[in-house]
């Protein structure tokens, strides 16, 4: 005898792929473990382990770029793009400014 305990019908206390499905959009809203545990009806020793289950299927780099760029030349294309961007704003002020008078010399 192995002294093993056996439940008839066992396969209920598995999470089938939609369960999953939903287990994966929820964890996605920030929903607290606990929460997705009691929506979902399952222990939280199994969510624990189904994250830990999809964190090591996840890849290494998570395709993120391994390298930081240029940052003086990062800083510099983002300074041009603010100066240019400042000098439209500093043009449509002017004309307003143009128009505003020109309205003013007509209504004296």
């Amino acid at each position: 005898m192995c002294n093993r305990q056996f439940v008839e019908n066992g396969q209920n206390w598995f999470v089938n792929e939609a369960d999953k499905l939903l287990i994966n959009k929820l964890l996605l809203e920030r929903i607290s473990l606990a929460g997705i545990c009691r929506v979902c009806n399952i222990s939280e020793k199994w969510l624990l382990s189904y994250l830990k289950e999809l964190y090591n299927n996840l890849p290494d780099d998570l395709n993120a770029d391994l390298f930081l760029p240029n940052i003086e030349a990062y800083l510099a294309d983002r300074m041009d793009e603010e100066i240019s961007r400042l000098e439209g704003v500093k043009k449509i002020q002017l004309h307003y400014k143009t128009i505003f008078r020109r309205q003013q010399k007509i209504r004296m």
